[in-house]
């Protein structure tokens, strides 16, 4: 029935390229998605984060940063799927493929519940959802709880930034942690985020976190 009731909606609202308008059925047309500025290879040892390596898609301007927020702010969720399969796209090299792969588990990084209330949804967890479906990896959306509800990390100056997210995470789950976790979110601005949620896992006896994001700004 779903496919019925969104194939009458694509009719009655056909959809257009997040970037340039034109139509297209997907996120991007294929010639903006052939403007993504790649990134070719993870980033060894993330600088400046407690992440181990960082993996993403591409920098955040352009078409990238179109898509992103048509996804987040512009009503377009049903297309978390294209993000999460440019994650999949930008770990197709062997060395990539073989990182996530040795993941135990796939974590989201979480918003605040009045942040969550306020958008709907979170769409790290849809695009880690996503991702675990097409690599058969198990999704533990709840395994990181964000307890103080923060500013968007786009304005301030750096040094706030970071102390902004401090303390900000925390792990409720009681027992022991798997060992080796792909921390997935939308966007990586300056780490801090990944960094918290990273330093909250290990304080808790993960080894490795693979930070996986759909764009990157700056680390550091």
């Amino acid at each position: 029935m779903k496919r019925y009731f969104d194939a009458f909606l694509a009719l009655i609202f056909p959809n257009r390229c997040a970037n340039c308008q034109t139509l297209t059925e997907d996120l991007l047309c294929a010639p903006c998605r052939s403007q993504i500025a790649r990134i070719p290879e993870p980033m060894k040892g993330s600088p400046g984060t407690a992440c181990d390596l960082l993996i993403s898609c591409g920098s955040y301007h352009g078409p990238l940063e179109a898509a992103i927020k048509a996804v987040k702010f512009q009503g377009k969720r049903r297309f978390a799927k294209s993000l999460a399969l440019m994650i999949l796209d930008a770990v197709s090299t062997p060395e990539t493929h073989e990182l996530i792969d040795s993941c135990d588990v796939i974590v989201p990084v979480p918003l605040h519940p009045s942040r969550r209330r306020s958008r709907w949804f979170n769409q790290a967890e849809d695009i880690a959802a996503i991702l675990g479906d097409l690599i058969d990896k198990p999704v533990q959306p709840d395994m990181i709880e964000r307890v103080r509800n923060t500013h968007p990390q786009f304005d301030p100056p750096r040094e706030e930034r970071w102390r902004n997210l401090q303390g900000a995470f925390r792990i409720p789950q009681r027992g022991s942690l798997p060992q080796t976790i792909a921390l997935v979110d939308d966007i990586a601005t300056t780490g801090a985020t990944l960094h918290e949620c990273a330093l909250a896992l290990k304080n808790r006896g993960v080894q490795r976190v693979i930070g996986v994001t759909v764009a990157l700004t700056q680390i550091g």
